[in-house]
């Protein structure tokens, strides 16, 4: 985790990474992302219409991956302003 955590500081210093509220909470999300195909691959590579381990469906979810990793997935900040709410409101 050590070298993800330096790895993402290093590119948020170059500006190639966004700042982040927690470092830390970053890096092991950034982390859990990368382990989830290989968890969940089988299942992912049905949900493409495929076998995992061919190339296709590989590329297919690595592309979607960094297109939401480059370019976020919402277009606005509706979700993230609404969680302190929905936090307090338990």
């Amino acid at each position: 985790m050590e070298r993800t955590s330096s790895w993402l500081a290093e590119g948020e210093a170059e500006g190639w990474v966004r700042p982040s509220s927690d470092a830390r909470a970053r890096a092991v999300t950034y982390v859990s992302w990368l382990l989830a195909p290989l968890v969940l691959g089988q299942h992912v590579g049905r949900l493409l219409g495929g076998d995992p381990a061919e190339t296709s469906v590989a590329v297919r979810g690595a592309v979607a991956g960094l297109e939401m990793l480059t370019h976020g997935l919402f277009a606005d900040d509706r979700f993230l302003s609404a969680y302190p709410e929905v936090q307090n409101g338990r």
